[in-house]
């Protein structure tokens, strides 16, 4: 297992292990903090695929938002 990269500067791809399918040596990109109660914080880091279907849950949630406000 790669841990993420913590070199690279924020928006920049650099090879790693994505946190949310958990593909490993593949180019990443922080996406900010990511928090846990018991170990503190680490880089929240994604691959391209993961990166696109965060937007797209993002812009689902978003429309959902704007119909209830």
């Amino acid at each position: 297992m790669t841990p993420p990269s913590t070199a690279s500067p924020p928006g920049t791809w650099a090879p790693g292990l994505c946190w949310r399918c958990e593909t490993d040596d593949v180019p990443v990109i922080w996406l900010g903090p990511a928090h846990s109660e018991h170990h503190g914080h680490a880089p929240f880091v994604a691959c391209e695929r993961c990166v696109t279907r965060l937007e797209e849950l993002i812009a689902a949630y978003a429309v959902g938002r704007s119909r209830t406000s």
